[in-house]
């Protein structure tokens, strides 16, 4: 998954070798697959850095070390991307990029990660039970799970097991269940523990999503929801819930309770720039013109922008670089970047609105 911070590393890094591969993935059938192209495209890009870059490429050896890792091949997004140089490496599994892209040169090719940081289709997913905590990233074409482990506890047992100064504990067994006894300053044990549980998942789970503006939607119990809405320091936790014990629940079964909620947030959208690029039109800010963006984006003086994605895709590559520019322009300066189709928006091509008149720019 790919965030803000790590993009931001991303293109801040230059002036020495880089190696970006891009490695479209099979996401079901044979694995194996997944593993040798993955293994072509390090050696291609160690071939680059022998002949070109007269660099032996020791730095690859976080993506090399993948290769034998036969378990990681299995679980996939459509695309695997990595992002080596001397001292730093960075690998994603993100959704869209279709193509393999092998490249060696003084920065990182990050334009294929654009469209994904500044994708406002997206949903995070998080599934809380007392036995287990997942958490996913959900887009109109897919979930993804999202490894978490390594900073969010797995259950309500390993939250609760460190020091609490105002809670102590004792347990016994009874009937093959833990009990637990509390002796606290008057709370109901079940209560604190709860939000504990919540807390502590919430603190490891910011360590991931603390600059995100994505819906955070909660897949639990009922009586959980108004116990993390009261602890998240997340700001973008969404009303809608997925109701029940999401134990039982499979990823798909997941994304298909979520569906009103892409839906609702997609039209809201969409309603919220037409109806802004209709204000902006009659203050002669409004602008359709892929030249007079480009021009506005690097002022930054681009607000807001729609982007039809067959209209990109019919493009010439040069026309397809300058809205690469385009958009990296309007997500450096705080505007909003909207991705549509023919069927959600009467917008065929592109629209933008300015933040200034650019006869002010000098």
């Amino acid at each position: 998954m790919i965030n803000k911070e790590v993009f931001n590393k991303l293109t801040t890094i230059d002036g020495q070798p880089c190696v970006s591969l891009y490695v479209p993935m099979e996401v079901t059938g044979d694995y194996e697959k997944n593993r040798i192209k993955w293994k072509n495209a390090c050696q291609k890009a160690i071939n680059k850095l022998e002949s070109e870059h007269n660099c032996s490429g020791e730095f690859m050896k976080p993506a090399l070390d993948l290769i034998d890792n036969a378990d990681y091949w299995a679980y996939q997004r459509p695309c695997l991307a990595g992002f080596y140089t001397e001292g730093y490496n960075e690998t994603l599994q993100i959704p869209r990029v279709n193509m393999e892209v092998v490249s060696v040169g003084n920065n990182f090719f990050t334009s294929p990660l654009i469209s994904e940081i500044t994708n406002k289709e997206r949903i995070f997913i998080l599934a809380i039970s007392k036995n287990e905590t997942r958490f996913f990233e959900a887009v109109p074409d897919g979930i993804y799970p999202v490894k978490i482990s390594d900073v969010v506890v797995d259950d309500i047992d390993e939250a609760i097991n460190v020091d609490d100064p105002t809670v102590s504990t004792q347990h016994h067994s009874a009937g093959g269940k833990a009990v637990f006894h509390a002796n606290g300053p008057g709370t109901d044990m079940d209560d604190i523990r709860l939000k504990q549980y919540l807390r502590r998942i919430d603190d490891g789970l910011m360590e991931i999503i603390h600059d995100e503006r994505v819906p955070l939607v909660l897949a639990c119990v009922e009586e959980y929801y108004p116990v993390y809405k009261e602890v998240t320091k997340y700001k973008y936790l969404s009303q809608h819930m997925v109701v029940g014990n999401p134990e039982n629940l499979s990823p798909a079964e997941l994304r298909e309770q979520i569906r009103p909620v892409f839906l609702e947030i997609r039209q809201n959208d969409i309603k919220e720039v037409m109806n802004n690029y209709g204000i902006k039109k009659g203050e002669n800010l409004a602008i359709n013109d892929i030249n007079d963006i480009a021009t506005s984006a690097k002022h930054n003086n681009v607000e807001q922008i729609l982007i039809n994605r067959n209209y990109i895709d019919s493009l010439s590559a040069s026309d397809k670089e300058k809205i690469d520019d385009v958009i990296m322009n309007v997500y450096n300066s705080g505007g909003d970047v909207f991705l549509t189709n023919d069927n959600e928006c009467e917008c065929h091509t592109l629209m933008a609105t300015q933040r200034f008149s650019m006869e002010t720019v000098s």
